[in-house]
């Protein structure tokens, strides 16, 4: 069986509330985490260093690697990457909820097809007054992502799981000059800085998961090599 590494970036600015469920909702998998991989980006407020010390002491492979300067998320998740001690990385934000069988899922998917380098879902996007409440599929062929991906990211990236060699052989994580994300969106485009290493594909099962105060994730498609 492969081993999980699951990828999280937090700083000083979020919600140490939407921490906690994201961090509850990975201790909860199904299919435990080998590893959850915490980039301090930056100083934290009090409130978020209470909570991670909290998940610390619940969960002893919970590991905290902290910047001595906030560098902005591109360049947070470039060195999460390099740190992860596993082959299959899950992406996950730390204002995100996780179905309780994503990770199950998501392995099985990646072990069943070695030709995929990434795979993701769908999300459920809601706010905390109740006043959204909606689901944001992704395409799902291979023909619909190829189109797809001419105008914007097609993979919700906080759902992804994806091998590490292949992403660093790609190039990692990209970013802007001054660190923040280079992608469509304001969202990192995993699928496409591999794109001239490989080809879409399409798992074919569609779950759903949430965006903003929290995500839930399910399977949805994937990214194959060549």
């Amino acid at each position: 069986m492969s081993k999980i590494s699951v990828l999280m970036s937090v700083y000083k600015k979020e919600n140490p509330e939407y921490l906690r469920a994201s961090l509850e909702s990975i201790l909860v998998q199904t299919r435990t985490a080998d590893e959850i991989l915490l980039i301090e980006d930056g100083p934290l407020t009090q409130e978020l260093y209470q909570v991670v010390a909290e998940y610390q002491k619940k969960c002893d492979y919970l590991h905290v690697h902290a910047m001595e300067q906030n560098v902005q998320l591109g360049r947070a998740l470039a060195k999460g990457v390099e740190l992860c001690q596993y082959d299959l990385i899950a992406r996950m934000d730390t204002d995100d909820i996780a179905m309780p069988d994503r990770l199950e899922k998501e392995e099985a998917y990646m072990e069943a097809h070695p030709e995929v380098d990434v795979v993701g879902g769908a999300i459920r996007e809601f706010n905390d007054e109740g006043t959204i409440d909606r689901v944001k599929n992704m395409p799902k062929t291979q023909e619909e992502i190829l189109e797809y991906v001419k105008v914007r990211n097609p993979l919700n990236h906080m759902t992804v799981m994806y091998r590490k060699d292949s992403i660093l052989k790609a190039g990692n994580y990209k970013f802007s000059i001054s660190g923040g994300l280079f992608a469509m969106e304001q969202d990192v485009v995993t699928g496409i800085s591999v794109q001239e290493h490989g080809r879409y594909t399409c798992p074919g099962e569609n779950k759903h998961g949430i965006s903003k105060a929290k995500k839930w994730m399910g399977l949805l498609q994937g990214f194959s090599k060549t």
